[in-house]
């Protein structure tokens, strides 16, 4: 039985009766967290009418067809949405510049859920990545009520990797002499940013690169985990390498856990990284990708004001942070071309959590530009995240040989 274990903090939570809709409602979202919602709401003999979704309108989605916002609008007027998406905010205000209609969040129905009958009728995420999608979403609904309050920060620890990912999120076939970043400057950041009154992640993430390659991962694991102002401490590594043994008292930390991205045959050391871990009762997930985000598009023309508020708010939404080499981003895209050299790290795009002199100060600012301001520079020329072109997906890992470049 999953329990969500920041669920007080909701406050009282009102479990609305579905049934009284009598199957006319629709679930606005047709990705992850739909999929737990739907399996929450058979198991309790609730129908729905449809999924809404942007980019998947036109297919099906657990069993139920998928239509487009405009089709919302003009063939179900008045019929209640309930959304299941973590892009919450962006749905919300979407919806409430159209007719009236009740709006309804998924929060009630997915503090508490009995997996006990998953993946017995076609589910298709394991048990293990439906609770880490379920439990996104509600850290994202609950910092949405606690500006610093955040669902993850990734810490890059190096631009290093084993592999030459196409569409890799870190664009690590850009770099062309990539390094380590200094233990020291991680710790230091870090533990400067976590001393501002307020600041809290649910998780701290350390990823590359290829985290395993890290030469310092010791230190800097050691000392993400003596902090108290996050739930859980992670690694990402993609299947090809074993952690060395000095490793293993770490990694049995109850507030650990290991990611495993299974990229098929490239994730040659998958198993034996397995059973690894089982061996020394160190938590993990496998995490079985059938399909990746394109990430090959990164600088546009400059567009708009509005086109940029338009994907600061889309990137920005679901309260994932990034400290890269000494400074906070709002967004990994924004790290990364700063680190490439493409753009400075600057006060309107990042924050210094280095230098000790007016600290606070800059972290108050800049924290509250970033959650309330409408984009950052970067916005104008950054083609976005690839999580808001849901509309291109290719197989995952596709390996290039040479250098890539931006310009």
């Amino acid at each position: 039985m999953y329990s969500f274990s920041n669920k007080a903090e909701f406050g009282e939570i009102v479990r609305p009766d579905l049934k009284q809709y009598g199957g006319r409602l629709i679930l606005y979202g047709a990705g992850k967290v739909a999929e737990v919602v739907d399996y929450v709401l058979r198991q309790r003999g609730i129908e729905y009418l449809c999924f809404c979704d942007t980019y998947r309108a036109g297919g099906t989605h657990c069993g139920h067809p998928v239509i487009s916002p405009e089709e919302l609008e003009r063939d179900y007027p008045g019929v209640p949405v309930l959304i299941t998406t973590i892009h919450h905010r962006s749905i919300v205000e979407l919806l409430e510049a159209h007719k009236p209609r009740e709006i309804l969040d998924s929060v009630p129905l997915l503090v508490d859920v009995d997996f006990s009958g998953w993946g017995k009728t076609g589910e298709r995420m394991t048990e293990e990545w439906a609770v880490r999608t379920i439990t996104s979403y509600l850290i994202t609904m609950l910092s949405a009520q606690k500006p610093v309050h955040f669902q993850e920060l990734t810490v890059y620890l190096t631009q290093k990797c084993n592999l030459r990912c196409l569409d890799c999120s870190a664009m690590v076939p850009y770099y062309v002499s990539p390094k380590h970043y200094e233990p020291e400057i991680i710790t230091r950041s870090l533990e400067n940013l976590l001393s501002y009154a307020g600041v809290q992640f649910h998780e701290i993430s350390l990823l590359g690169g290829e985290t395993l390659l890290y030469p310092d991962l010791e230190k800097v694991l050691e000392f993400s985990l003596s902090i108290s102002k996050n739930e859980q401490v992670s690694i990402v590594t993609n299947g090809t390498l074993i952690p060395k043994e000095n490793l293993i008292p770490l990694m049995q930390h109850p507030r650990f856990f290991a990611r495993i991205s299974d990229y098929g045959t490239l994730s040659i050391r998958k198993r034996e990284l397995i059973e690894f871990f089982e061996k020394n009762s160190i938590k993990y997930e496998l995490d079985n990708y059938v399909e990746w985000y394109e990430n090959r598009q990164h600088l546009i023309d400059p567009c708009s004001e509005e086109e940029a508020a338009r994907k600061y708010k889309a990137c920005t939404g679901i309260k994932y942070r990034v400290l890269s080499n000494g400074f906070f981003f709002p967004c990994c895209k924004a790290a990364h071309l700063c680190q490439l050299g493409i753009f400075h790290a600057t006060p309107e795009n990042s924050i210094d959590c280095l230098s000790p002199d007016g600290l606070h100060e800059r972290l108050r600012v800049g924290l509250q530009r970033f959650e309330e301001g409408s984009h950052i520079d970067i916005c104008h020329r950054c083609y976005g995240t690839p999580q808001i072109h849901p509309d291109k997906m290719v197989s995952p890992a596709v390996q290039t040989a040479g250098l890539l470049h931006l310009l």
